[in-house]
């Protein structure tokens, strides 16, 4: 699954040093905070790598920073600068809009409470109680909306997936249908073909809901698409 060993950064640059090669490290998820606590995989991050003695760090503006997808470079000066007069620089740089939105984001990691700001993160954190209060509430409005299918609110997991945590799974809350009158293959196309489309899975023919992805301002969403 994706990597599954790489040689210590130290090591590399101790390398880099030896033989005045200049080091460039490529994290990936760009993740700023330490997720351990909740159960994560530890995760290199984009704020202290860069003073382990290496030259240039790149990562991503998305995944686990959780702002738009955007290529981030950071690192020593001198580097820095020498990208910024490159030619290719002007042909790849980001927009102003994807620049107000990165910058929106990032300015919510000096808020005290931006885990619950910051969207991906919120999801990544939230706790399992939480979840579950927001899954009992659409479970009994789909009761008494007296829907044509079997509906269970059950104890799941949800697959974090991506580049930074393959196989990784989070305890979580789920509403389970098997719809009566038609296949639930059916039922999950009619439900990806709205607007706002509602994505669930498959699992044992039946349509999985994971409330960790679905807001509370959400939930009487959800509730008038399956009517």
């Amino acid at each position: 699954i994706g990597f599954t060993e790489s040689v210590e950064i130290a090591d590399l640059v101790k390398l880099g040093t030896e033989k005045g090669i200049r080091v460039m490290w490529d994290l990936g998820s760009g993740g700023l905070v330490d997720l351990t606590s909740y159960g994560l995989p530890y995760e290199p991050s984009g704020a202290g790598s860069s003073g382990g003695g290496v030259d240039v760090v790149t990562f991503s503006g998305d995944k686990l920073l959780g702002g738009p997808q955007a290529g981030i470079i950071a690192g020593k000066r001198e580097f820095v600068a020498k990208m910024k007069k490159h030619p290719l620089t002007r042909a790849i740089r980001i927009d102003k809009m994807t620049v107000a939105a990165l910058q929106a984001t990032l300015m919510l990691y000096f808020e005290r409470d931006f885990l619950s700001k910051i969207p991906v993160l919120r999801m990544l954190t939230e706790p399992p109680e939480k979840i579950k209060k927001r899954a009992q509430k659409l479970y009994r409005k789909l009761l008494r909306a007296k829907l044509p299918a079997e509906i269970s609110l059950d104890e799941g997991k949800s697959e974090v997936g991506g580049g930074a945590f393959p196989g990784t799974y989070l305890s979580s809350y789920v509403i389970k249908i098997n719809p009566h009158h038609l296949s639930v293959e059916k039922l999950a196309k009619a439900l990806r073909e709205e607007n706002p489309a509602l994505l669930g899975r498959i699992e044992e023919e039946k349509f999985i809901i994971d409330l960790r992805t679905v807001l509370e301002e959400e939930i009487d969403y959800c509730k008038r698409l399956l009517e």
